[in-house]
């Protein structure tokens, strides 16, 4: 998958300057939580199944990061039925 996340920087260090540390955690309840850590920034999935739902964060900085090669990959292999997506530029 680091293949197609390039450009996110979502990638092995032999595709980007980033350290990625993956760790997921199930919690006492049924969902679980995925948590991608990076050098300059993290992405966390939380899954609810008795809800049919997850929840995606994506948090990058600086200007060479893109969230939409992210984005695209997540949404191709969860395939969802309803897809709410909101954008923050901060400064």
């Amino acid at each position: 998958m680091a293949i197609k996340l390039k450009g996110s920087c979502i990638s092995t260090s032999s595709f980007s300057p980033f350290n990625v540390k993956f760790e997921k955690k199930k919690s006492t309840s049924y969902g679980s939580t995925i948590i991608c850590i990076l050098t300059e920034s993290h992405a966390s999935i939380h899954t609810y199944p008795e809800y049919n739902s997850c929840f995606v964060d994506l948090f990058t900085c600086g200007k060479h990061c893109s969230h939409e090669p992210f984005d695209t990959v997540l949404q191709k292999y969860l395939k969802p039925a309803i897809v709410q997506k909101r954008v923050l530029i901060r400064n």
